[in-house]
């Protein structure tokens, strides 16, 4: 299969914690899926030179491409790291779709991406709870900064009591067609021009941290583009869920390093670094990420 044709999985490394997070996850994608995507870390330009040639070993084993995250070409209302996954989402890519992953996730079997691709459509899992979405004055103000009505069509939220909102969706895993969609501009690029004008323009209040998931229904409404609400197997979170042994979903989301020893199936990927690593370049990631990767409150070595 020719390099650009195979799925773009992205993800950003900044800062140690997002970096340790982004070694597993790497990982985890070269185990399970190496010849069917190409996976690319960007890294933004205050942290190129900080970045410990252990993850870059490690990255560079697993065959991603590492590439410079520009500044953004927009203001921000106020400081919004989250707004990084949608400059990544926007920056330029070869291939027929990306797949947008938060960095604190794991992939514990292979992702069947193959299932969820329809041409103009964006595939996302519902937000685990309703929090923001429950609101519809706040809506009504997003939607209406556009002077687009609210949406007919509901989903429904992946965990707890189960709820139907507006659409409303967990922007840890978004994959979406990469090419123009409208007036040559990319889905990413359509999010961060919606995105920077809800923050400078909506009146509506607590935009922060949840502008990006704001966004994004936001986003597919204002250009037409059609959604696909997924199984929460592409993006299960386990953060403050007991271990049930019946769920094998293939992408795990476990926000604290913690949950990650609270569910076996991520125990034993976080276990199969060492022997795809080999020994030597595994003591050098978990000697440069130990503050990291002690939180999981296992042994580090077997």
């Amino acid at each position: 299969m020719a390099q650009d044709t195979k799925d773009n999985v992205f993800f950003v490394v900044d800062g140690p914690d997002i970096a340790a997070s982004a070694a597993l996850l790497a990982i985890s994608i070269y185990d399970h899926n190496k010849d069917g995507v190409t996976q690319i870390a960007y890294v933004p330009n205050a942290r190129w030179d900080t970045l410990p040639t252990s993850l870059r070993d490690v990255l560079d084993l697993c065959g991603v491409r590492i590439e410079k995250l520009p500044d953004a070409p927009v203001q921000w209302r106020r400081p919004f790291p989250h707004g990084n996954k949608i400059l990544a989402a926007a920056q330029p890519r070869k291939g027929s779709y990306g797949l947008f992953l938060d960095s604190d996730m794991i992939c514990i079997r292979p992702m069947d991406l193959c299932a969820i691709k329809d041409i103009s459509t964006v595939a996302m899992v519902p937000e685990n709870t309703p929090n923001w979405s429950l609101n519809q004055d706040r809506w009504k103000a997003v939607y209406g900064t556009f002077d687009i009505p609210l949406p007919t069509r509901t989903v429904r939220s992946v965990r707890d009591e189960k709820v139907d909102m507006l659409p409303y969706f967990n922007a840890g895993f978004v994959f979406f067609p990469e090419q123009a969609i409208k007036s040559g501009k990319t889905f990413g690029q359509l999010w961060m021009d919606t995105a920077y004008t809800i923050d400078n323009e909506s009146p509506v209040g607590g935009k922060r941290p949840w502008l990006d998931q704001i966004s994004l229904p936001v986003t597919i409404a204002r250009y037409d583009m059609n959604y696909n609400a997924i199984s929460d197997d592409y993006n299960f979170s386990i953060n403050r869920r007991v271990y049930d042994s019946a769920r094998v979903p293939c992408v795990l989301h476990y926000l604290r390093w913690r949950w990650i020893k609270e569910w076996p199936p991520a125990l034993k990927q976080f276990y199969r670094m060492e022997p795809i690593l080999g020994h030597e370049l595994y003591r050098r990631l978990m000697s440069d990420y130990e503050a990291q990767y002690c939180q999981i409150g296992v042994p580090l070595f077997q």
